[in-house]
């Protein structure tokens, strides 16, 4: 929705690192992308938790899988002057 800003309020997440011991031992943080689809997400301006999915950004990790089972919280805040900040002010 382009009438709000989204941001993560979550800091940090614990992930699981699956597969050959070698490899396991050279992966770091900056190795992995988290994404966050925030289609059908909330209608009103709050926090909300949604599911990660963590993903590596090398192909040379195909044979790692990284899982969480924590949520992320967002926060969806309308943005300075969009139309559905003033209309909700009006209401």
């Amino acid at each position: 929705d382009d009438d709000y800003d989204y941001s993560i309020v979550t800091e940090s997440l614990v992930i699981k690192l699956i597969g050959p011991k070698e490899l396991l031992n050279d992966i770091t943080a900056s190795d992995l992308n988290a994404n966050v689809y925030l289609i059908n997400g909330e209608t009103e301006p709050i926090v909300f938790p949604r599911d990660v999915e963590i993903t590596f950004k090398s192909k040379s990790h195909n044979t790692v899988w990284a899982v969480t089972g924590q949520k992320v919280n967002i926060r969806k805040t309308p943005k300075t002057g969009s139309s559905s900040q003033t209309s909700n002010r009006n209401s």
